[in-house]
């Protein structure tokens, strides 16, 4: 397996993860409908450079989707969040 294939096959492990821990069913699936999606869209790319960009791309969209959970599980704890 290439580093590359082991890289995005992280990430994708890593964002089901992060949409199981999303406090309201929406918008768990949605992150779960989005990154399959662009994987699917993306699957035949062979360009070295344009796939480092996806993964770099990918790698900034798992850092906000985590953002997104901690602020929107503090929401909810608080009560705030309606779900």
């Amino acid at each position: 397996m290439s580093a590359t294939r082991a890289k995005v096959l992280s990430l994708f492990r890593s964002f089901l993860r992060e949409a199981r821990q999303m406090p309201t069913e929406i918008r768990a699936n949605h992150i779960r409908r989005k990154v399959r999606s662009e994987l699917e869209a993306h699957r035949h790319e062979a360009d070295p450079e344009q796939l480092a960009f996806l993964v770099g791309l990918a790698e900034l969209q798992l850092e906000n989707a985590s953002l997104q959970r901690a602020h929107l599980n503090t929401l909810k704890a608080q009560g705030a969040l309606k779900c």
